[in-house]
């Protein structure tokens, strides 16, 4: 037990200083390049976003998920994987290489024709890397990718940024992107231990393939609906429309990948050593559902409330119509932590069928809302994937009631008292965006404001979730020192 809460602990870690790391260099990269590069032209690299984030679900199968499960792998075992995913990913770099002028036609955007095909090597040279990474992973090695990542990443951005003011537009991004997938593909050759051999058996790849086939199944459901969406917004409207719903869309998504993540991330391995007691596992579970909902509420309804000044400020006036597109989604998402909260119950209790199931469902129901909105306008669409985000949470909930036990109103009565706080909290931040105030004023008064009244209601409301995480953060380590070296 000591063990698996080290590993815990330093999986935790390295997630968290990956996350502390990249965001922030996403975030100021991103400021930087938006103002060398127009939406139109960010636009262009989405256009065929769909077509390969399936193909990398498709192209492994779920083997490396079933590599990473199998605790006594072999040699034969990792060869086969190997060797599986360098002709799986040749034959779908094929398929791409050929119909590459296709998509240029049908997007009516030539250079979309070598863009597709670069990526296409991309993927195929991926391929051999794939392995080495999942092996870390079931060795839960999480410092070494993490490092790699981290450094060919940060390597990659200042080319990206001096091709793009050289006047290269989209293909500095192409370029740079071809440059760091290479050095990170040297550097985990020379640094991992593993190298492949010439080995296969036909009764690992069987062994493989049944786990896997319905895990890559799910996956591609998923990665198709996630991006049917851009690429019905390149084909009906253009790359420019693409970019501005994208960049809301990300930033709407920010919330859950820098908060609800870490925090799943180390909760899940706590509520897997509690599913057998049925009792402890609701009441930890709760606390999580409630923790999440306290930060992601006050974060998605900040955004809601300085979208327009906030945009301006980071990504310059050109990016500003993205602003409304953000607000809609962001209101969606408010949602999403009882979504993954469920989930992640679900997985702890090993119903991966209801899981599936549900993907079937959320697939079907978004791509009705897309299908009746996508001809409309873009602003239809993000209020459609908003609806259909309110519906996926009623499905997921229904989908938990039948393990948990816990009632719909239960859980609402966990969520809505942090969603009424944060609104109340952000009325002035909504306010002050109507009075002339310049936007670089507004983007710092409207969320330091919203910040403090939200802080103050929790306080007086005597919220047992920010008592547990404001004394949490109060007493950790690097808080300790602050505060012993202030107090000399």
């Amino acid at each position: 037990m000591s063990n698996i809460k080290q590993e815990t602990l330093s999986g935790a870690k390295w997630v968290m200083i990956n996350k502390c790391v990249m965001q922030p260099a996403n975030f100021l990269y991103f400021m930087v390049l938006a103002r060398l590069i127009t939406p139109a032209e960010m636009g262009v690299l989405g256009l065929t976003g769909i077509f390969f984030a399936v193909a990398n679900t498709l192209k492994e199968a779920g083997f490396g998920m079933a590599l990473i499960r199998k605790q006594d792998r072999t040699e034969v075992d990792c060869c086969t994987v190997f060797w599986f995913n360098i002709v799986a990913n040749i034959l779908v770099g094929l398929i791409f290489w050929f119909v590459a002028p296709w998509f240029a036609v049908f997007f009516n955007v030539p250079d979309l024709k070598w863009i597709t095909r670069i990526s296409s090597i991309m993927m195929v040279l991926g391929a051999t890397q794939s392995v080495h990474y999942t092996l870390y992973t079931a060795k839960r090695d999480f410092k070494t990718p993490t490092i790699i990542g981290i450094c060919t990443t940060l390597l990659g951005m200042p080319v990206t940024l001096y091709l793009a003011y050289a006047g290269w537009s989209y293909w500095s991004m192409v370029i740079s992107g071809a440059f760091t997938g290479l050095v990170g593909l040297i550097v985990i050759w020379i640094v991992s231990p593993w190298k492949p051999r010439w080995l296969f058996s036909w009764k690992s790849f069987r062994e493989f393939f049944f786990f896997g086939f319905k895990l890559s199944l799910t996956g591609c459901i998923w990665q198709a609906y996630a991006n049917c969406v851009q690429f019905l917004i390149g084909r009906v409207y253009s790359p420019a429309q693409l970019a501005l719903y994208d960049r809301g869309k990300h930033l709407a998504s920010l919330p859950g990948t820098m908060i609800f993540e870490p925090i799943n991330g180390i909760m899940y391995p706590i509520l897997a050593t509690l599913q057998d007691d049925e009792s402890r596992l609701l009441s930890v579970y709760r606390k999580l559902l409630r923790m999440s909902v306290m930060s992601m509420s006050w974060i998605l309804l900040t955004l809601v409330a300085s979208a327009e000044s906030l945009i301006h400020l980071f990504y310059g006036p050109t990016w500003i119509p993205c602003a409304e597109y953000l607000q809609v989604i962001c209101l969606g998402t408010i949602f999403s932590p009882l979504i993954r909260v469920n989930l992640s119950y679900l997985m702890v209790k090993g119903r991966t069928d209801l899981i599936m199931n549900r993907e079937i469902a959320v697939v079907v129901v978004n791509l009705l809302f897309i299908a009746c909105s996508v001809s409309i306008s873009v602003m239809a669409v993000c209020w459609a994937i908003a609806i259909a985000t309110v519906c996926n949470f009623v499905i997921t909930i229904l989908m938990s009631i039948r393990v948990s036990g816990l009632s719909f109103f239960t859980q609402m009565s966990d969520f809505t008292p942090y969603c009424v706080v944060a609104l109340a909290a952000n009325v002035p931040a909504f306010l002050i965006g109507y009075y002339g105030i310049p936007y670089y004023i507004c983007s710092f008064v409207g969320p330091a404001l919203s910040l403090v009244l939200y802080l103050v209601f929790l306080h007086l409301r005597k919220d047992d979730a920010y008592f547990m995480l404001r004394d949490t953060v109060w007493n950790s380590s690097p808080v300790k020192k602050m505060r012993a070296f202030f107090s000399v």
